[in-house]
This record gives C-alpha cells, sequence and structure tokens, in this order.
C-alpha cells in the first residue's frame, strides 16, 4: 500500500492499481487478507476496498453504507465472515453474508470520540484503539465493551509513566 495506490511485486516486476482500477482514494493507510476468503481489504483516505479476484469494489459514506471514508485500519475476523474497519467516525463491522454495518461510535460504547485507530482481534474478543477512549475491548459473545483508559477518565494526552495509556 502506497500513497500512490496498490502495488504488488510478482515474476521480477511490478504491477499496480489506482482509481482507475476502482480504489477509492489512492492513499492507502492499511492492508489486510482474509484468512477466510483470500481477499485482500484496502483502508484508505477516501474509503475501504476489497480486492477479490482481480477487482477492486469500493465501499465508501455515499455508496455502501461505511461510517467515514477516513479508513485508518481494516482486520479481517478470523472465526466470522465479519471486517472491523477503523473510521474517523467510529469503528464498524460488516457482515460479509448479510452485507450491513454496524457501526460502534461514543453512543453505544465507552468511547468519548468516534474517531478510531486500529482493530484487532482475537480469542472472541476485539480491541478498537480510540481518541480519548484509550482501548476499548468488545466481547464478541456477549457484545460488551471494556475500556481501558486513562485512570482519571480525562481526554488529554498524558505524559505521566503511571497515569494509564498513554
Amino acid at each position: 500500500g502506497t500513497e500512490a495506490g496498490l502495488a504488488c511485486y510478482e515474476a521480477g516486476g511490478w504491477r499496480a492499481w489506482g482509481r482507475s482500477d476502482g480504489l477509492p482514494h489512492p492513499v492507502i493507510l492499511s492492508l489486510e487478507v482474509s484468512p477466510r476468503t483470500g481477499d485482500l481489504w484496502i483502508g484508505t483516505m477516501g474509503g475501504l476496498a476489497r480486492f477479490s479476484g482481480g477487482r477492486i469494489e469500493a465501499f465508501t459514506q455515499l455508496s455502501r453504507g461505511l461510517p467515514n471514508d477516513f479508513v485508518n485500519d481494516v482486520e479481517c475476523d478470523p472465526d466470522e465472515d465479519q471486517v472491523w474497519a477503523a473510521t474517523a467516525m467510529g469503528a464498524s463491522r460488516f457482515d460479509l453474508r448479510t452485507g450491513e454495518w454496524t457501526i460502534f461510535t461514543e453512543q453505544n460504547t465507552p468511547m468519548a470520540e468516534p474517531w478510531t485507530y486500529s482493530v484487532a482481534i482475537g480469542r472472541g474478543l476485539v480491541y478498537v484503539g480510540a481518541w480519548g477512549g484509550g482501548v476499548l475491548e468488545h466481547a464478541k459473545g456477549t457484545g460488551r465493551w471494556r475500556e481501558y483508559r486513562d485512570p482519571d477518565k480525562e481526554m488529554e494526552i498524558d505524559l505521566l509513566p503511571d497515569d494509564g495509556p498513554v
């Protein structure tokens, strides 16, 4: 992933894909290969894309229900047909079977602001890095959220070593 699109080195040469090939934006912020399907998911500054079977399918805020087009991170669930995206307007979960998005913001999670930076999945849990919210843990089985945040719950930049996640 580059600031000028997707590039792949194979058979001694480079092949590139950009907007003309279906990418929603040339600046790529994250890449993830689905362990279930082998599809490549691409987080960009202009939406999310799936590269599958030689084709690029774009998911944007206006066309496909993505909560925001600025996708900082994308993570495929290894156990379920779901793709998670960390966007500038919350974390979102895309169900590959139904084609529906579930959006997580400060309205339905402990996060203080909807800007999310990263997603990680493992052992039945989803972790989301959120601005002013530290790290949020989502239990897939119960749907409950738990926060790991600055102990004083203030949403400022902390530089003290004993004041929780920096």
